[in-house]
Parts: structure tokens; sequence; C-alpha cells
């Protein structure tokens, strides 16, 4: 766990919660100036219209309570401007520690990522020689259909012109979507972006195999609402 760099988001955090918070303070007293103003202009208003008598003590003490909170707002706006001003100063110390985590826990990953690579050959390999294995198959259909044709060439014509019916894997198809091998381009998205086919994730997910991509997709979205 990169404990440092949770450490300076908290640090991150309180520096920008305290200056929420004087400026949530700050907006409290020109909230309360606003209400003063409008106190003091309605005893204007009232005396001037209905001949309210005029209570200058209390318009006094209004005006008192507004300086006041004039005050404590230019207070305010000098300290948020200080902590925005010097917010990399009051971090800047605790950027080492940042480092040094940073290259313990990137080493870590590099030790991980290249452990892993260890095995993309292999799995490579392997299905190089599952793709070997179906042509061994393929390959006795072949000889069978050869075989058949010749032997019954033999005997009579009906066969002569007579194509092999057998399973065709689309390795590749751009077209219907369905294609079974690994394109380079798969192999990029797969790596820079973690992405997968629809069909691999369903495969990860249920174990399910469905090559079309909106079938399997439609898939996805079906367990992923069972899961919700």
């Amino acid at each position: 766990m990169y404990q440092e760099l949770e450490a300076f988001k908290v640090r991150v955090a309180n520096l920008e919660t305290k200056i929420a918070s004087l400026k949530g303070e700050k907006l409290d007293c020109e909230e309360q100036i606003n209400q003063l103003e409008a106190e003091i202009g309605q005893a204007l208003l009232d005396n001037a219209l209905d001949g309210t008598a005029w209570d200058e003590n209390r318009i006094k003490n209004l005006k008192e309570q507004k300086a006041g909170l004039q005050d404590k707002i230019n207070l305010l706006e000098e300290r948020i401007s200080v902590f925005e001003n010097n917010r990399k100063e009051a971090l800047l110390p605790y950027v080492g520690e940042l480092e040094v985590g940073y290259r313990r826990e990137m080493e870590q990953l590099r030790a991980q990522f290249t452990e892993l690579d260890k095995d993309t050959s292999k799995k490579v390999a392997e299905y190089f020689l599952h793709l070997a294995s179906m042509n061994k198959v393929l390959k006795q259909a072949q000889d069978l259909h050869s075989d058949f044709l010749q032997q019954s060439g033999m005997a009579t014509d009906k066969h002569k012109d007579s194509k092999m019916s057998f399973p065709r894997v689309e390795l590749f198809n751009d077209y219907t979507g369905v294609g079974k091998g690994i394109g380079r381009k798969e192999q990029e998205q797969a790596l820079a972006y973690g992405y997968i086919p629809h069909f691999v994730k369903l495969y990860e997910m249920s174990g399910e195999i469905v090559l079309n991509k909106n079938e399997a997709a439609a898939r996805i979205r079906e367990l992923e609402r069972q899961e919700a």
C-alpha cells in the first residue's frame, strides 16, 4: 500500500477543508451583512414614509455589527489568501517521502509486470500448439476425404467433384465480429488499456463462450443486473 501517497492526500484534503471552512465563514458573514443592510434600509424607509420613530441607538448598533462583520471578512480573506498562496510551500516538505514511496511502489509493480510477462511467450506457445492440434485433426479429415475420393473413384464418378464438409474456424473476421483469433489491435488494446473483447469478459464472468459481440454484451448486462 502506498502509505506515503495516502498520507499526502490527507494533508492536501486537510488544507482544502480548512480553506473551504474559512470561505464558508466568510459567506456566513456576507449573508449577515446583507441582512443588516436590509434591516437598516427598512428602518430608513419606515422613518421616511410612515413616520416611524427613528431609533438612533438601534441603527448605530446595526452599523457597528456590520463594521465588525466586515473586519472579520477582511481577516478571513487574508487567511484564505495565505493558505492558497502558500499551499505548495506547506506540502513541499512531504514530497521527499512521497518520492521514496513512489519509487518503492513502482519497483514492486515493475517486478510484478515482469513476472507476468514471463508467461506471455508460454501462453502464445500454448495457443499455437492448440491450433497445431486442431490442424492434426483437420489433416486427418483431409487425408480421409482424399482417400475416399481416390478409392470411390475406382468404381464410380459419383463423388469425383465432392468437397469436404468440415467446420470452418474464423480466426479473424472483422465483418461478423465473431473471430476467435488474437489480432494485433486486440493485443495492443488489452495491454495498453485493459480492454478485452466482450466474449472474453463474459468468459471471465461466467465461463460462458458467446462469440457474437452483441449477444455477449447483452449477456454481460444481464449478469451485471443480477449482481446489482
